[in-house]
């Protein structure tokens, strides 16, 4: 089959890869020293390279540019192989030129069907007329995989009743549409799913239309949620709406936001004061193309955070059914942008004197999406403080892990939240040493965690501020658990 060579210091790791490869039938060679592995593929032919990211003495971002220099390494397809799964990470390995990146822990079947795309064996890979599921195959799998194989045709997606399409001419987009949205924006709205259905058909494509390098796209868009993850803090609430300041400037903006929507969200903000989801529902840009057009000009102080005071007379009201469906949606296509899934944990913990008010936010759980035990979940939270349940919508499960936090229950949290998808933490008055413990604790897992923190006392919010962690806080509950979830995103 292949000649791959993988570079890992891990020996446990290494001895993995090594024998799935093997028994696929390929010719694994093996390197625990980067230092090294320049020697065995200028002595060798080789038709990939696996290199891990994090290894003593030379990093696999070091070695990868080193091989991109070297004429004779500069096209050998590589995979980047790291715990490492944050968007700026995948996004330094693109631009160094890798033509793959796969997070730990990973399945290795889906190791299998990355190399054999890296090697050729296209079989593996979207074909003419394949269909598939978004959660186990996303966009942007998908439009890597059809420009490496620079095919021309017509990619269809399946999802939310709108047209959605990106049509390519031998691996480069030439259009695209997602209900509204055009071009580029389009291609942005629909890497974001993860969920729905997918069909590519190949079919000549002759155009004039200028075209775009996929690379491009993806390395824009995953800017873009790099970007968004920094600033995420500074969307507002569901009960809140935007407004301009008058004395506020653009001037001062770094030139690499430019190319954001600022003028015309700035327009629809100076118009009509909307709340966000109004803002994506109005705009003719992608929702993340939005949102971080938002989260910039408030960090730029050119547009403030406000109440609604027309909020609770009915203003955008969602039933709590809703509410909780589109919340779940939402977490789980979350999920899957780490590892296809269709289902999410969440880490629902109270610390200090608000249990009660916590406990209520979960009874308001539509019955529809609750699963058979769940008067014993209720039971389990009356006596123990802490439980598991599932919600399940049409599309979408949930599983969510409960904690009241005390001494004897934070290292239960600690443990939990790598394992999570996603935590809501309603911090009330209370033991101070504890609360400094959680803070520690949150500090240490928000890089593989997405965390929304309920804080209404302002001097401990004021203290989580000083962390700059990127949860997201809020100095007050929200309404329902659906709409919780939905802030998670």
């Amino acid at each position: 089959m292949a000649k791959i060579l993988i570079v890992d210091d891990e020996p446990d790791l290494l001895l993995v890869v090594q024998e799935t490869l093997r028994l696929a039938g390929h010719e694994p060679i093996t390197c625990s020293n980067p230092q090294m592995a320049q020697d065995l593929l200028d002595k060798g032919s080789f038709d990939a390279a696996i290199l891990d990211v994090q290894m003593p003495g030379m990093t696999g971002f070091t070695l990868l540019e080193i091989l991109r220099q070297d004429p004779r390494t500069a096209s050998l397809p590589i995979l980047l192989l790291s715990a490492q799964t944050r968007s700026e990470d995948r996004v330094r390995g693109l631009r160094l030129g890798a033509n793959d990146y796969l997070g730990k822990p990973f399945d290795t079947e889906e190791l299998l069907l990355r190399i054999a795309k890296l090697c050729g064996h296209q079989a593996e890979g979207p074909q003419p007329g394949l269909s598939g599921d978004l959660a186990s195959y996303n966009g942007t799998d998908l439009l890597q995989s059809l420009a490496q194989s620079a095919l021309s045709g017509t990619l269809n997606f399946q999802v939310d009743r709108q047209p959605a399409w990106v049509e390519l001419q031998k691996g480069r987009v030439v259009d695209a549409t997602y209900g509204s949205l055009r071009g580029a924006e389009a291609c942005y709205g629909l890497l974001s799913l993860h969920a729905g259905r997918f069909r590519f058909r190949e079919h000549p494509v002759s155009t004039d239309h200028e075209s775009t390098a996929t690379t491009t796209l993806l390395l824009y868009f995953h800017w873009l949620e790099d970007e968004l993850q920094r600033r995420r803090a500074r969307l507002p609430e569901p009960h809140q709406v935007l407004q301009r300041v008058a004395e506020g400037s653009l001037q001062d903006l770094p030139p690499n936001f430019r190319a954001l929507p600022l003028d015309p969200v700035l327009q629809e903000i100076e118009a009509s004061g909307p709340t966000l989801e109004e803002l994506r529902d109005k705009a003719t840009h992608a929702p993340l193309s939005v949102e971080l057009a938002v989260a910039v000009l408030v960090e730029s102080g050119v547009v403030t955070v406000e109440d609604d005071p027309s909020a609770e007379g009915g203003r955008q009201q969602q039933s709590s059914l809703g509410a909780l469906d589109l919340g779940l949606h939402k977490l789980v296509r979350a999920a899957a942008r780490q590892q296809p899934a269709d289902r999410a944990r969440v880490l629902l913990a109270s610390v200090g004197e608000c249990w009660d008010d916590f406990v209520r936010l979960i009874e308001g759980t539509p019955a529809e999406v609750r699963s058979s035990d769940w008067d014993r979940f209720r039971q389990r939270l009356d006596l123990r403080r802490g439980g598991s349940c599932r919600l399940r919508a049409p599309e979408s499960e949930v599983m969510l892990h409960v904690l009241e936090l005390g001494p004897d229950t934070v290292g239960q949290a600690e443990w939990l939240l790598p394992a999570c998808n996603g935590a809501i933490v309603w911090v009330g008055q209370g033991d101070d040493a504890l609360f400094r413990q959680l803070t520690v604790a949150l500090e240490g897992s928000w890089r593989n965690t997405t965390g929304l923190l309920v804080v209404e006392d302002p001097d401990r919010r004021q203290a989580l501020e000083s962390r700059k962690l990127p949860w997201r806080l809020l100095s007050r509950a929200p309404r329902d658990l659906g709409t919780a979830l939905g802030l998670l995103q």
